[in-house]
């Protein structure tokens, strides 16, 4: 039995004791206390580091939030298809106990992010924990993955864990709508909730509506479509034509509430007045509520966002419904600024007419037409409109996928490209990216051993200056040439080192190797040595801020990771790093130490965040404007936070460092001392620190940044 279910006892779990087995390593008992003001940073904010490396047993890591300034999120890392193997069953425990002791006591953590691997192993354990919080602004609970890897994680050997498993996860389910009720009716700080994943049944879906009406808080809300279809009926369309504090509603139906869910909330939409952002995931309208929402079009004036949205993009329509009759008022609303429609509501005559009518209105900002795979074949025709209407910069037409010509990339419609080409445009491939500077995110599917094409990409990728998100699908077949592979991989490697715009990078390998092949051994040592020239290509650049990385061989994933590794300790660009696929224990640290220094760059950014919203400059605030100051992809990535231009930004974090330009100042946010620098007299008359003047202090300023002073940190336990 998994520990945190059966005769859970929460005071027990604090102090790390659970049904079976003992956490001795960390006593979360006497973790410090929280000292968060709106004027103090909480103490934990100086052991991130060491927090998140209990936390990354569980794909969970604290992070500084840019405000109110001190208060942190806990976050899931759980995004992708990671799986990564626990050393031992008790890692994961510990883990849990920390976030249950963190939840409990520290009223800093604002913003809680949460998979259902936690859930699916302690319910109890987390849901005691949310009851007690009364200090989270956002919570977000994650039911769409599990993070156990039951390949590489021994404990999962056992079909005793396995079913355990299975019934925890259909406990959590049953024990976590009342939990968020109790969050819901108890926390006067909670702004955001999100569960689009939970599935709620009759009398689940009735309390927690109920507890919806009575919150006077909440600003924002993500839910599935059971929760409208199960709770009585019209209750949740008359919980939102009452809110006077919801802002932002989010609906996710499944094939058992996509028919009915919008028709049970539509009447409480028409005379809400608060609610400004409308997404409706596979949500169907039949004929009744399809009449619905254009009364909702036509009459409510607070809405300024809709989507409507099929996940994936798929023919979700019901064939009967018109939607015709949506046009009239969608084209005399005049208060909507984004929206976002399904291109099949209409045919190609009625999009062009929406065309023209958008294009003169103001209010309207941004326009996203989804269009179906079977619906490509009109994009030449809606190109042409758009760009003889003149709203091309208005309206998004989502990914162009290039196969066999380029014929609609000068469309201003396309800001994202998907190139999976061969033959004829593949010599003119780099010419004809580099011509059209609206496009600023692109996709290679390139086969390794085609030279040609691999050329052409590297030399786009190397001139072009527009080039702000770019993804790289890298594969070999079995008999491919290893000469072409390595020319191939050359050409791109060197491509990625020289680039200088991009700042999103996202790489999917898979070398097709036989294991089996003896000879391969060869083939396998030079496929590590491209995957590490491509990590310290990344590790080294001054512009990839983002990375997300997957591997479809743990070879593969280990030699990067590694690589990665070594690297990251002197980058100071990278914020985020996302790897999806199979780790073993090796690569999983290698990951932590990854993360940890993409958590510290962010970190970094976010206290000079802070200071422009008025934080006092403290050491920690100095440290982070010092290294802004000092590398570009920091100030760049504060600059984008704050909507500043780069001279707006550069200016801010300059008026920062005016306090640390003195040697008094320096060495009082060193915290070597407290007030100024005394010296005892010296006798033979050398020059002493506090008596040296101002050049050369300056000249001395320019090898000494305030985090080179290391002092020793208290210890994060007491005791």
């Amino acid at each position: 039995m998994m520990a945190g279910l059966d005769g859970f006892d929460p005071a027990m779990a604090e102090r790390g004791d659970w049904s079976r087995g003992v956490f001795t390593s960390a006593p979360f008992d006497q973790l410090p206390p929280c000292t968060a003001t709106p004027e103090n940073t909480c103490q934990i904010v100086d052991h991130i580091s060491t927090l998140n490396e209990i936390l990354f047993c569980a794909e969970l890591e604290l992070r500084e939030l840019p405000t109110p300034s001190g208060h942190v999120s806990l976050t899931s890392l759980a995004e992708e298809d990671l799986c990564m193997p626990h050393d031992a069953e008790w890692t994961f425990k510990q883990a849990v106990a920390l976030v249950h002791q963190l939840l409990k006591t520290h009223s800093c953590v604002h913003h809680v992010h949460i998979h259902r691997g936690l859930f699916a192993a302690h319910a109890p354990l987390i849901c005691d924990a949310l009851k007690c919080n009364l200090s989270a602004r956002a919570l977000n609970i994650d039911f769409r993955r599990t993070i156990f890897n039951r390949d590489l994680d021994p404990d999962f050997d056992h079909v005793e864990h396995r079913d355990e498993s299975e019934r925890s996860e259909q406990r959590s389910c049953d024990e976590l709508p009342s939990a968020l009720s109790i969050v819901l009716r108890d926390c006067p700080s909670l702004t955001t909730l999100e569960v689009a994943e939970l599935q709620m049944k009759h009398g689940m879906a009735t309390a927690f509506v109920a507890a919806l009406k009575g919150n006077r808080t909440l600003k924002e809300l993500s839910i599935h479509g059971s929760v409208v279809c199960e709770a009585e009926r019209d209750q949740f369309a008359r919980y939102l034509s009452e809110t006077v504090s919801l802002t932002a509603l989010s609906v996710t139906a499944d094939d058992a509430s996509k028919r009915n869910c919008f028709n049970w909330m539509a009447e409480g939409l028409l005379v809400n007045n608060t609610i400004r952002n409308v997404r409706l995931n596979n949500v169907q309208f039949d004929q009744e509520n399809a009449v619905l929402a254009a009364r909702i079009f036509a009459e409510n004036e607070t809405i300024r966002i809709f989507n409507l949205v099929y996940l994936p993009h798929t023919l979700y329509l019901t064939p009967s419904t018109d939607y015709g009759f949506w046009l009239a008022p969608l084209s005399n609303n005049e208060t909507m600024e984004e929206l976002g429609l399904p291109f099949s509501i209409w045919n190609s005559q009625q999009w062009v007419d929406f065309f023209s009518a958008a294009s003169r209105k103001r209010s309207l900002k941004k326009l996203t037409v989804a269009l179906h795979a079977t619906d490509h074949r009109y994009l030449p025709a809606l190109c042409g409109a758009l760009r003889e209407i003149g709203a091309e910069e208005k309206v998004s037409l989502g990914t162009y996928f290039v196969y066999h010509n380029l014929n609609l990339i000068h469309s201003k419609a396309f800001s994202d490209v998907d190139v999976f080409c061969f033959g004829n445009i593949v010599g003119r491939l780099s010419h004809v990216l580099l011509a059209f500077a609206h496009v600023t995110s692109v996709r290679f599917s390139l086969r390794m051993a085609d030279v040609a094409l691999a050329s052409s990409i590297a030399a786009y990728v190397e001139a072009t200056a527009s080039l702000r998100r770019l993804r790289l699908s890298l594969y070999t077949d079995e008999d491919d040439p290893l000469q072409n592979t390595n020319a191939a991989w050359t050409a791109i490697v060197e491509s990625l080192s020289r680039n200088k715009s991009v700042r999103e990078l996202g790489l999917h390998v898979d070398f097709d190797c036989d294991d089996s092949d003896v000879e391969d051994d060869v083939a396998r040592a030079t496929i590590q040595d491209y995957i590490q020239r491509l990590a310290h290509a990344i590790g080294t650049s001054r512009n990839v801020r983002r990375l997300h990385f997957r591997a479809e061989h743990l070879s593969e994933a280990s030699a990067f990771l590694r690589r990665l590794s070594e690297d990251v300790a002197g980058n100071y660009n990278l914020v985020r790093v996302v790897v999806s696929g199979v780790l073993d224990r090796k690569a999983a640290l290698a990951y932590r130490n990854i993360r940890d220094k993409a958590s510290r760059n962010r970190g970094l950014v976010t206290r000079a965040v802070q200071f422009a919203r008025g934080r006092p400059v403290d050491s920690h605030c100095a440290v982070a404007l010092e290294r802004a100051w000092h590398h570009a992809g920091l100030l760049e990535e504060f600059a984008e936070q704050l909507l500043l231009s780069a001279t707006d930004a550069s200016a801010v974090i300059r008026r920062g460092l005016r306090s640390t330009e003195g040697l008094h100042d320096f060495m009082r946010l060193a915290r070597v001392v407290q007030d100024c620098v005394v010296c005892h007299p010296c006798q033979d008359g050398r020059p002493q620190l506090d008596t040296i003047n101002e050049d050369c202090w300056r000249l001395v300023r320019r090898y000494l940044m305030l985090d080179d002073v290391r002092l020793e940190s208290a210890s994060l336990f007491q005791g």
